[in-house]
């Protein structure tokens, strides 16, 4: 019941956050190709390689003690939709018209953002 909620809660979050313009669109399509041609052969898992990067950086505001923006991404249906919409890769690298994540603390390793990217890209393998 209480995993449905929260569902309930950041399906609605992002649902009100999908209004893109055309410009993002193409922003995000643009970059989500450059991604795909800089990952190579690398293969990421979300229980080795990312969940680590969300416990450290992102589940403090957004997990169930804080829940900033209606986002728990200890839930992994919200991180995952998140990642399919674009919002999170856009969100961490700081695009314009993103809010920037972290919000409080200096942005991610490009290392770290690519791994992000490279997973998402790759179809976010368990």
């Amino acid at each position: 019941m209480k995993n449905s909620f929260y569902l309930l809660i950041a399906s609605f979050a992002v649902i009100s956050a999908c209004k893109t313009t055309k410009e993002t669109s193409t922003t995000t399509t643009t970059n989500t190709t450059e991604v795909k041609a800089d990952c190579g052969s690398a293969a990421y898992s979300y229980a080795a390689d990312i969940k680590p990067i969300f416990n450290q950086n992102c589940n403090g505001c957004h997990g169930p003690v804080k829940l900033r923006g209606a986002l728990d991404f200890t839930i992994d249906e919200v991180l995952y939709a998140q990642a399919k919409s674009g919002k999170l890769v856009c969100a961490i690298r700081q695009e314009k018209g993103c809010a920037a994540m972290p919000a409080y603390n200096p942005k991610l390793p490009d290392e770290t953002i690519k791994k992000i990217e490279c997973w998402v890209n790759s179809g976010m393998a368990q």
